[in-house]
């Protein structure tokens, strides 16, 4: 008998893109009727979500401000000289603070950290966990 070249295999394992093809669609229809059955929609699952009502006026339900939102505020004012041959700064600043809150504010905090990288600083404590970039090794 003579030999005859062998027709193209049909087997599905022999053709990589016709096995994905055909178990991709056999798992969308899977998941077709399981979503039916089980009554999901995803048009629901990712519909946008009503919040309830704000718990306060200050904010919305969603965090955004409310009727009855406030903010406080700090504008600044800064002079400054630098002095290179005398290595100094020279500096004045105003600082405007508006208190836009119901309450009246008793007392103020103003924090102004001087020479926090001297090494005689009373900040070199609190500095002291910190390292220079070409110290991390």
């Amino acid at each position: 008998m003579p030999h005859r070249p062998s027709a193209p295999s049909r087997n599905l394992l022999h053709h990589p893109a016709s096995w994905i093809a055909t178990t991709l669609a056999a798992l969308m229809l899977v998941g077709a009727a399981r979503a039916e059955t089980a009554g999901y929609d995803p048009r629901e699952t990712f519909a946008p979500v009503n919040f309830p009502d704000s718990v306060n006026r200050y904010r919305g339900p969603d965090g955004a401000p409310g009727p009855d939102f406030w903010q406080n505020r700090a504008d600044y004012d800064i002079a400054a000289r630098l002095d290179p041959a005398s290595k100094s700064l020279t500096a004045t600043e105003t600082i405007t603070y508006t208190n836009n809150s119901p309450s009246t504010l008793t007392s103020l905090w103003v924090q102004l950290d001087q020479n926090i990288y001297r090494p005689d600083a009373r900040s070199a404590v609190a500095l002291s966990h910190w390292h220079k970039a070409s110290e991390i090794t």
